[in-house]
Parts: C-alpha cells; structure tokens; sequence
C-alpha cells in the first residue's frame, strides 16, 4: 500500500489516479473528510487528520510500504503556515514513516530551494539558495527528509518541480494563456 499526502490538491489527486490506474492498492491522509474525493476515489482508503499529529500519522503509515509525500502549504498570508506545515507536517509524516518500517520515501519539493536567479545544469550537488519563505520552508523539509535518508530511516527520493500542468489545473496554464494574449 501507498500513502499520498496532499491527496485533494493538483498533484496529490493526479499521483492517487495514476497509482491506481496501476493496480496499486492506496491510502489518502486528508485534513479533512470530503465527500467529492470520496465520490471520484470510493476505492481509495483514508485517514483524517493534521500532519502534525502524530497520532494520526501512526495510523497513517501502519501497513504502507511507500509513502508519496506532496502535502505543502503553497500560500501564506499570514506568514506562519510554511515552517508549521511545510517543515513540521514534513517532520512528523518522516518521523512515523521511519518508524512505521516504511520502505520508499518521495518527497515533492520545488526548483525554488536554488533561489529565483537563471540556473542551468542544476543537479543534486548543486547548493540550495532558498530566497523566499515558501523555498525556505520547502528546503528545510528536505534537510529532514533527507537526514532520514543518511541515517538509514527511509530511503528517500526528492523531486524539485519547476511547473507542474496538466488537466484541472487552475493555476500555471491560465496565467500563461494570459500571459500569451498580452502580446500582440
């Protein structure tokens, strides 16, 4: 069994169609009950809660042998929500990934912990130079994930996104699109 995180948003919803259409059997950690998700995935198994609690993250991880971490707070207004969710909610999801004898650990990060100037070549030995509070809090959750890793916890993939598109999506092709129609 896989456990998906962030299972209702863009990314989460596509992995949770993608695993299934492939046979395998997942689990969804949703902050909370919603009966469209429900509806589109009756087959998929679930678990309410924060990512933070981790009692429900015990629940979470009992009989998963992988765990697709996509959870991620992408819009602070109040500037408090990146270090609670994006590093804490990471912390507690490794911490009872590693002790639930989770085998595989991916982790879906952002292009933007190198920081936003023009990089080419980047790769895994390329430094971090997060420059924002999002790319900030996005690589101080590697820095745990990937503490897991080197301590032998949880063998750990990480994937640093730029844009990520594809049908529902509401957010990277309109503005695009609009981008496109300004130009003459």
């Amino acid at each position: 069994m896989i456990l998906v995180t962030g299972a209702r948003g863009f990314v989460g919803t596509a992995v949770v169609a993608h695993l299934l259409n492939s046979g395998t059997t997942v689990r969804a950690w949703l902050s909370r009950e919603d009966a469209g998700f429900a509806t589109r995935f009756p087959q998929v198994e679930t678990v309410f809660g924060d990512l933070l609690d981790g009692d429900v993250a015990a629940r979470a991880m009992r009989g998963v042998h992988a765990v697709v971490h996509v959870a991620a707070k992408n819009i602070d207004h109040d500037g408090r929500g990146f270090e609670r969710v994006n590093v804490g909610g990471t912390r507690c999801v490794c911490d009872a990934a590693a002790g639930g004898g989770v085998e595989r650990f991916l982790y879906l990060s952002s292009v933007g912990v190198y920081g936003h100037g023009t990089r080419r070549d980047a790769d895994e030995s390329t430094p971090v130079a997060p420059d924002t509070d999002f790319s900030r809090s996005k690589a101080a959750a590697e820095a745990i994930v990937l503490d897991h890793h080197r301590a032998g916890t949880l063998a750990v993939t990480v994937l640093r996104h730029r844009f990520i598109y594809g049908p529902g999506d509401a957010h990277v092709l309109p503005r695009l699109i609009k981008a496109a129609r300004s130009y003459p």
